[in-house]
């Protein structure tokens, strides 16, 4: 990677051209000098020089995200390298993104039945929040990624994979596991174990009460985290109701671990899309996965 770049990395990441250039194991005018001759390169400056903090003006931003990509490439490429030397049968390594929620679904599933019938691929499957995802997909950190929900960037193409739903989850022993459907000023009254403020399902409950002319403060929030299984683990135990996907509770449901329920005149409906970049050159092995997981689901 072009050491230019390099050093832009550092000084962003290290906050300092000091810190850099201990990093770097450069002296500090020969980190500012590889600053300078960027800027010199792209006739561009980098950061603003009226701010006493290191802050990059907007091409400084745009040049460092670029930078990250190319940084990313590079590794990418040195391993695959790497990985051809050592192995003759040789591996190709496919990096998927998914949301939390979509962790614990059947998607997980799929992927690894794919990969124990296709011995040319080794997926490796991460977990963050859909605005991480994307930006690991713009930077080649990931290959893919399945999140809920859409992505306005023609750069990327997507196939959706199914549809979902949010419903309420409560345990067995929960009077309202004996209702088809609650209301929200009943729902109110319940103890609510939700998603942390930026997921998704979150957002998207919330986006619901609005159309209610209702918030979150309305409601009795006891707890509120990200670990999905630690939350249908608390349903289970009647510590508190939740909100989840109905795709996250597959196995829940048929184990009759606790039940899902609609509310009354919402209906929380969401799309599965699998994003990935125009240059994506797995799109048979993609159709693959989209299969195994559809015969899974009707199982």
């Amino acid at each position: 990677m072009d050491i230019k770049l390099k050093t832009l990395i550092a000084v962003c990441e290290e906050g300092s051209f000091t810190k850099a250039s201990d990093i770097l194991a450069l002296t500090q005018p020969a980190v500012s000098q590889q600053i300078k001759s960027l800027e010199q390169d792209f006739r561009i400056t980098i950061f603003d020089k009226r701010k006493k903090k290191l802050e990059l003006t907007p091409e400084g931003e745009l040049l460092l995200r670029y930078a990250k990509r190319i940084d990313q490439l590079t590794l990418n490429l040195q391993s695959t390298f790497d990985g051809m030397k050592k192995n003759v049968n040789f591996q190709q390594t496919l990096t998927v993104g998914v949301t939390h929620t979509l962790e614990s679904n059947i998607i997980a599933k799929a992927i690894a039945q794919y990969t124990a019938e296709n011995n040319a691929f080794h997926v490796r499957l991460i977990s963050d929040s859909v605005k991480n995802l994307y930006q690991k997909m713009k930077t080649y950190e990931v290959d893919l990624i399945i999140i809920t929900g859409n992505i306005n960037d023609k750069n990327f193409d997507f196939i959706t994979l199914d549809n979902d739903s949010l419903a309420v989850a409560v345990a067995n022993d929960n009077p309202l596991s004996k209702e088809e459907s609650v209301s929200l000023q009943k729902l109110s009254k319940e103890k609510l174990i939700l998603r942390s403020k930026t997921s998704d399902t979150r957002l998207l409950f919330e986006s619901h009460l609005k159309t209610k002319f209702m918030e979150i403060s309305d409601f009795n929030v006891i707890l509120e985290l990200d670990n999905v299984e630690v939350i249908k683990d608390l349903v289970r135990d009647n510590f508190g109701t939740s909100i989840l996907a109905r795709k996250s509770c597959i196995r829940e449901i048929k184990k009759n671990r606790f039940k899902l329920i609609n509310i009354d005149g919402i209906d929380m409906t969401r799309q599965i899309n699998i994003y990935f970049h125009k240059d994506f050159s797995y799109i048979n092995e993609l159709k693959r996965m989209i299969t195994i997981y559809n015969q899974l689901i009707t199982q």
